[in-house]
């Protein structure tokens, strides 16, 4: 680009930043920069994007622009590399669909094929790949999000058309960490030379056992820079907003170019690819260990079962525990900010004193080691879990054991939110119960929405008294009628 009459580069490519960043209006963006028309704006911005794609983007993002060499020294964490790699020169990539929401069409097949029946929204699906740290190693598509498009059929294309040279740059026994939604191409990528990290499936199980809910841990404990790496890109309004259809034929320049500037200018997800080896160390030894707790309370079924009996967690001592217990417990952060959900649930009006609350705990008849609550699902009215404790109070690490009931409460490489917000609760908060709610608390919000379900006493009876009105109505005017 060269400077001209109407702006200079630094303008031109103020414009195109401030449009893709704030998704602001070509009117909006002429008034600013002062420009006498807006069409001078979609001049501009067209100009930046061929610009940018051409000297920018091929440098940032795509397969060919960095080596595997770059990507293990610098872009491969420690975590990945001690739980899916044999110490051979594996790269651990993960991979993820993003949604572009767009506009309808009034052509019938576009709609049709643009319109995703999980979400319900027109839109496009690109697929990002990442390297373990978050760095953005290639963005493809955008793609369809009918039923022939989903996760699975979009990786399948990728690799079976060798996209961007994909092929030639992955190696035998490279690493795939995917979510559920990839199981069809498994199969593919296997033929491939390629290995594949997934969730374990339930298969019409209540529970994941401990090995495959362990495993679990180890892609759940990687996988969140996906997510972290799709909520920058949404950072630019453009993405995050309606897409108009007349720019659905730049949006994968748009998308390269924002992969290219987030890759260039702002830190990957993980800041230290070093940190963490203890951790996947410690994560991998308890790979194969067996839930001891869960066998424990298996050996007292039916006549022998144990018998619970509540109390308000104030009145039960349990040993002191610090946040970071907890974080070595959990082997992560995601858990302690739900069990903090978890906790305000679960507390109630006290029976005893109605201007107290307390959290209610179960404590085991037959044994003093045992202590367990029972949290209502986040997901189901109709669901709760029972999360149990083993502890210890002459030991310095004091919690031997735990075990819930929900999906992947078995396993042993860290714990779900549930036995998470027990353990919080009653270690770290001492079972002190605040109430203090910062104005802008979730909590407050409930109180300012209105529950149709909820009748005043006078409220409850209104439909009796209103049906005994009528009939003695009705009886009036059957005798009005006689007379």
């Amino acid at each position: 680009m060269r400077n001209s009459r109407l702006r200079s580069v630094r303008v031109a490519l103020a414009i195109f930043l401030a449009k893709i960043r704030l998704a602001l209006s070509n009117r909006v963006l002429a008034c600013v920069f002062r420009l006498a028309f807006k069409r001078s704006v979609s001049r501009i911005c067209h100009q930046v994007r061929v610009a940018l794609m051409q000297d920018f983007v091929p440098y940032h993002v795509g397969f060919q622009h960095v080596s595997r060499e770059t990507i293990l020294a610098q872009h491969q964490t420690m975590v990945a590399t001690e739980l899916f790699t044999n110490g051979r020169e594996q790269v651990v990539l993960i991979a993820d669909g993003t949604y572009l929401f767009c506009q309808k069409s009034s052509n019938n097949e576009f709609q049709r094929r643009t319109y995703s029946q999980h979400k319900h929204r027109h839109l496009v699906k690109p697929m990002i790949i990442t390297a373990s740290d978050g760095y953005i190693i290639s963005s493809l598509g955008p793609f369809f999000t009918d039923s022939l498009n989903n996760d699975a059929a979009i990786l399948k294309h990728c690799m079976l058309n060798d996209e961007q040279q994909v092929l030639s740059w992955l190696r035998d026994n490279d690493v795939l960490v995917l979510d559920r939604g990839f199981r069809d191409t498994v199969n593919t990528l296997n033929r491939l030379g390629l290995q594949v990290a997934m969730p374990s499936f339930l298969h019409n199980r209540k529970q994941l056992p401990a090995d495959e809910a362990n495993r679990t841990r180890f892609v759940t404990k990687n996988r969140w820079v996906i997510e972290s790496v799709n909520g920058k890109i949404k950072q630019w309004k453009f993405m995050a907003q309606i897409i108009q259809n007349s720019t659905i034929r730049f949006i994968s320049d748009y998308l390269d170019i924002i992969c290219a500037l987030i890759n260039k200018y702002q830190c990957s997800a993980v800041k230290d690819i070093e940190n963490g080896r203890e951790i996947a160390t410690k994560m991998r030894e308890m790979l194969t260990t067996e839930n001891r707790l869960q066998e424990r309370l298996a050996k007292h079924t039916g006549t022998t079962s144990l018998h619970w009996s509540k109390h308000n967690a104030a009145n039960f001592q349990f040993p002191p525990l610090t946040e970071k217990n907890i974080r070595d417990l959990t082997f992560g952060s995601y858990q302690i900010r739900m069990a903090k959900s978890y906790i305000i649930e679960h507390i109630r009006q006290s029976q005893t004193n109605e201007e107290e609350m307390e959290f209610l705990v179960e404590l085991c008849n037959e044994h003093d080691d045992l202590v367990r609550a029972r949290f209502q699902s986040r997901h189901s009215n109709n669901k709760n879990h029972i999360a149990t404790v083993q502890f210890d109070n002459h030991k310095q690490q004091p919690i031997d054991a735990w075990y819930c009931t929900c999906s992947a409460g078995a396993r042993e490489v860290g714990m779900c939110s549930h036995i998470t917000a027990l353990l919080w609760h009653l270690g770290v908060n001492k079972a002190v119960i605040s109430t203090d709610n910062h104005p802008l608390s979730a909590s407050r919000l409930i109180k300012a929405i209105d529950d149709s379900t909820h009748f005043s006493e006078n409220d409850t009876n209104s439909d009796d008294d209103n049906a005994s009105a009528r009939n003695d109505s009705d009886t009036n005017n059957s005798e009005d009628d006689l007379s």
